[in-house]
């Protein structure tokens, strides 16, 4: 089991409440594919850096979660076939990432790798 984050934006063109039930599908998908959900965040609807699909744009959602390695690929295909999803990037954590984002990124990274080599 590996530690990811996926990062998606949605479609401006969908309201608050599609964004939500967007969401909990591709959590419960990913629940019945083996991922256990740490966090489901909602950034809310931002401005792109960059217009994409002409939409200037979007609802950004991140989750973290735990899966095997196996996911990542069918999470793509998944993602690639709903036409709501304009972007996405799904992230495999290293040590150092995970003792950061365990430590709720209070410390340096360099601080939580220390702290994770000395409890080894």
């Amino acid at each position: 089991m590996h530690f990811y984050e996926l990062l998606y934006i949605l479609s401006p063109v969908i309201s608050e409440e599609d964004v939500k039930t967007q969401t909990d599908k591709m959590v419960s998908w990913m629940e019945a594919n083996g991922a256990k959900i740490d966090k489901v965040d909602h950034w809310g609807l931002k401005r792109l850096a960059y217009p994409i699909q002409k939409k200037k744009s979007g609802f950004y959602v991140n989750i973290y979660f735990e899966a095997p390695g196996t996911l990542p690929p069918l999470l793509d295909r998944q993602v690639r076939i709903n036409e709501t999803f304009m972007r996405h990037l799904c992230l495999k954590y290293d040590k150092k990432a995970l003792a950061y984002y365990r430590k709720g990124g209070d410390a340096a990274p360099e601080e939580a790798a220390t702290t994770e080599e000395a409890a080894a």
